[in-house]
């Protein structure tokens, strides 16, 4: 009995000593990688600061289709505009601010029908986890999913929570980082005055 522990023991520290050369011969090489300049060093990715972000004011809305997660079927942004001022809002599943948001959010378009303002949320990141976020936090509002961050690369936002307004017509007037109700209703000032037709 005391001989297969032995042995046992011994070979087990032949392991993590295999194990230790392995892991240096793996450094040494990647140290040899950058030293000829085969290991090509990616710059890291800048995003533009919060006062920035998302599309230039008065730039159009993009006219593309989206599929709504939560029954709301096909949703075409552009399309909406024509009808009425349109809402988009930037959340992502691992923000702690945007869980934060949402019931500001479905207070808010609980509202909206005197305006007639359509809202559009976009959640982006792995599918798994946004479903996880609309089950814990739901949205009265159509969803879109955007796994791959296109839809917000192609509104140009970076940051969340984040929301863009768009007037009638579908240009943009206005976008703010959404923290709770107070800047909801800065944001949607200019539609609530009675000036803006």
């Amino acid at each position: 009995m005391i001989n297969w522990w032995i042995g046992s023991y011994i070979v087990l520290w032949l392991v993590v000593l295999c194990l230790c050369g392995l892991q240096l011969g793996e450094l040494r090489e990647i140290g040899t990688l950058r030293r000829s300049g085969s290991l090509a060093q990616v710059p890291p990715r800048t995003f533009p600061d919060l006062a920035n972000d998302g599309p230039s004011q008065g730039s159009r809305i993009p006219d593309v289709v989206y599929e709504s997660v939560n029954g709301h079927g096909s949703l075409a942004p552009a399309s909406l505009a024509d009808h009425g001022p349109v809402l988009v809002v930037f959340l992502s599943p691992v923000c702690e601010g945007c869980q934060d948001v949402v019931s500001s959010l479905n207070a808010v378009i609980a509202k909206a029908t005197q305006h007639d303002l359509k809202s559009i949320a976009i959640l982006s990141g792995p599918e798994v986890a946004s479903r996880s976020f609309l089950r814990i936090f739901p949205l009265d509002m159509p969803v879109a999913f955007d796994a791959t961050h296109s839809i917000a690369e192609e509104f140009n936002v970076h940051h969340n929570p984040f929301a863009l307004l768009y007037s009638t017509g579908g240009r943009l007037m206005a976008k703010s980082h959404i923290a709770g109700a107070q800047q909801l209703h800065d944001l949607l000032a200019p539609i609530a005055s009675p000036s803006v037709a």
